[in-house]
């Protein structure tokens, strides 16, 4: 079971440090966050700590959306395409396009590949077939598929409320000679928990499991610690991340935000499994005296309740990155 960061802005220091610690065992790289002039070199560089595993996320499903504006420094990537066009969908396009994004991560020196795909908007949708085309032929170009492609799973929450799609979906790719799958659920709001929708968790989760008990690696990205539940069924790792965005996966994230309120600070409980909010959630359970019931344990928690009154005061800022740390701890 592996642990991994899924990059973002402001990473700065913090994926190097917790490689370095053994934290974490890898990363997977956002291609929006690094231009193509920089990748190698945030690669190499990552490489070289501890064995870190490093998987490239080339981010292609972007390249479907319709009047995508906040795409970051992803078009400055060769293979990325913004509004796929019929043509490009077309055998010839599919094969074009997945030359190139096979291509640039063959250039980075990478052990595993990962496949390019769209957002699959249902299981036994015209999504998932033009997924699947993708994944013939990224298997058609890479060499040694069975030992190094990684195919790209980009499925809408949704998608896994649908057991018997599932099913057959599964049926399909279980018959593929590759290495493994990314697996990455668009939920159906920035701010849904998985936990409030079970028969889509169980859907995940079934589609986890038959894909590494058929001996498949499988590698989940933008986790919360619903990832600890993946792991229990058998994925070969999780990935998550400092900010809310970096834990759960929103296409929404390639448009440009007409901006909103100013997110509230949360606290990670160890024993809810989950971030509450510090001022409308953990104030009240602190006021009732039943803080012991939800803190994790850590040794900031005492500082935390002193400034409890002041959620948006700078010290709960400075102490909210021990809710993360003890996520990572606790799925590590």
């Amino acid at each position: 079971m592996k642990l991994l960061a899924q990059d973002g802005h402001n990473a700065g220091q913090k994926i190097s440090t917790a490689l370095s610690a053994g934290v974490l065992n890898g990363v997977i790289v956002s291609a929006k966050c690094h231009e193509k002039s920089k990748v190698a070199d945030f690669i190499s560089e990552n490489l070289e700590i501890n064995n870190a595993i490093v998987l490239y996320d080339p981010e292609f499903y972007a390249s479907a959306l319709p009047d995508a504006d906040n795409l970051g420094k992803l078009e400055t990537h060769d293979y990325f395409k913004s509004g796929l066009t019929k043509a490009d969908l077309s055998p010839k396009g599919v094969t074009d396009l997945t030359t190139k994004t096979l291509t640039a991560q063959q250039s980075y020196g990478l052990d595993m590949l990962i496949s390019p795909s769209v957002i699959i908007e249902g299981f036994n949708s015209f999504s998932s077939a033009q997924a699947y085309s993708f994944y013939l032929s990224s298997i058609d170009i890479c060499d040694d598929a069975e030992n190094k492609l990684i195919l790209t799973i980009p499925a809408t929450q949704s998608s896994f409320s649908k057991k018997d799609e599932i099913e057959g979906f599964l049926n399909e790719l279980t018959k593929l000679d590759v290495k493994g799958f990314y697996l990455i659920v668009d939920r159906s709001s920035a701010y849904s928990s998985i936990w409030s929708s079970p028969a889509e968790l169980a859907g995940q989760l079934l589609l986890v499991n038959v894909l590494t008990a058929a001996g498949y690696e499988v590698y989940q990205g933008y986790t919360d610690a619903s990832g600890l539940l993946s792991l229990a069924v058998g994925a070969t790792g999780i990935a998550t991340g400092w900010y809310k965005n970096l834990r759960l996966f929103k296409h929404t994230r390639y448009y440009a935000s007409s901006g909103g309120n100013t997110p509230k600070e949360r606290y990670f409980s160890t024993k809810l499994l989950n971030f509450i909010a510090v001022e409308d959630e953990l104030n009240p359970i602190v006021a009732l005296n039943l803080q012991n019931q939800v803190l994790s344990g850590v040794e900031d928690d005492e500082e935390l309740i002193q400034n409890i009154d002041d959620p948006s005061g700078d010290k709960i800022k400075q102490l909210k990155i021990t809710g993360l740390q003890c996520e990572l701890l606790s799925m590590n």
